[in-house]
């Protein structure tokens, strides 16, 4: 079962998010977590996370 990361950022500091992905990249494939960026593709949970904002 993966871990679900929420990961929150400044549109500012994108390029440090992307690099980030990048070396997460093989633990998001083997499953071991997901994050939110992922996840925001589930209109239930984008929904909710405009609720919270």
């Amino acid at each position: 079962m993966a871990v679900t990361v929420f990961i929150s950022y400044s549109h500012a500091d994108m390029k440090h998010l992307e690099r980030l992905h990048k070396h997460m990249a093989q633990l998001l494939r083997d499953g071991v977590f997901e994050t939110s960026r992922a996840l925001a593709r589930d209109a239930s949970l984008a929904a909710a996370m405009k609720l919270v904002a």
